[in-house]
């Protein structure tokens, strides 16, 4: 870490903290996935696509603000 952030504050929007969170309590990211990206989305009332988009941009957000890079 390089002390200075390009993302200071910890900000998602409340789309992405759901899709986030909510694959994280399933099992999106376990090995073996234990959640498939079509339930996430039924879960979230969305297409897979939009859960996906709010998966990844949620998790690119948190990556870039811990990593200062």
């Amino acid at each position: 870490m390089n002390g200075k952030c390009e993302h200071d504050t910890f900000q998602l929007t409340e789309e992405e903290r759901a899709a986030v969170f909510t694959a994280l309590d399933r099992g999106y990211f376990a090995v073996p996935r234990r959640a498939s990206l079509s339930e996430i989305a039924d879960e979230l009332g969305t297409t897979d696509v939009e859960a996906s988009v709010r998966i990844r941009t949620g998790v690119d957000t948190i990556l870039k603000t811990y990593s200062c890079e």
